[in-house]
């Protein structure tokens, strides 16, 4: 058993018989890696283990998304023995920010955009935190998407970056988990220096 799953699996036996359930919450390739951890808690035999999942500019492609994460969406009708997922949150940049964004000064956009153009064996590979591909995505019930303009709403972070230092995403991210407002909700000066 890897490492990350013996720890998944003691959070699992030690939650067994109560009420609560696992959060996960990834940052761009993080959507990958907890991607691979939904496969192997599969094993596990505990379909209700995850509440809710939250990606922040995910670096995953839609192929992956589509493979790993939306079968999990409407498990109840398609394989009862998947780990299920109630609740998929994702938080992207608006297209204009992507374009706007860069890459150690280096390149000249997001990161995802360096993904999907360079880092893909495919030229443009369709990437699940990029607004522009977001019409490859099926809509179900428990997937939200919000897109940041920078300024006002659920998320505000300008990069891709951004997001883990954002007030209002992790406050969100917070606020879906505990559904209801944080007590202590994160302040700007608490997600300087990330």
């Amino acid at each position: 058993m890897s490492d990350g799953l013996f720890v998944i699996n003691s959070f699992a036996e030690a939650l067994k018989d109560t009420h609560l359930k696992i959060h996960l919450a990834g940052h761009s390739t993080g959507a990958v890696l907890l991607g691979y951890l939904l496969n192997a808690l599969d094993t596990m035999g505990i379909p209700d283990l995850i509440e809710s999942c939250n990606l922040m500019a995910p670096a995953c492609s839609i192929d992956f998304y589509k493979k790993n994460y939306e079968p999990r969406l409407q498990v109840q009708e398609i394989d009862k023995t998947k780990v299920k997922l109630p609740a998929l949150s994702l938080f992207n940049l608006k297209e204009q920010l992507e374009l706007d964004d860069n890459v150690g000064f280096v390149y000249r956009k997001s990161l995802l955009y360096l993904v999907s153009r360079a880092l893909e064996r495919q030229n443009d590979k369709p990437i699940l935190g990029m607004q522009r591909y977001s019409k490859k995505l099926t809509m179900h019930p428990g997937l939200t998407i919000d897109y940041s303009n920078g300024k006002k709403g659920v998320t505000n972070s300008t990069s891709h970056g951004g997001f883990d230092n954002d007030v209002a995403t992790m406050n969100t991210i917070m606020t879906k988990i505990l559904k209801k407002a944080p007590t202590k909700p994160f302040t700007k000066e608490e997600m300087k220096g990330y």
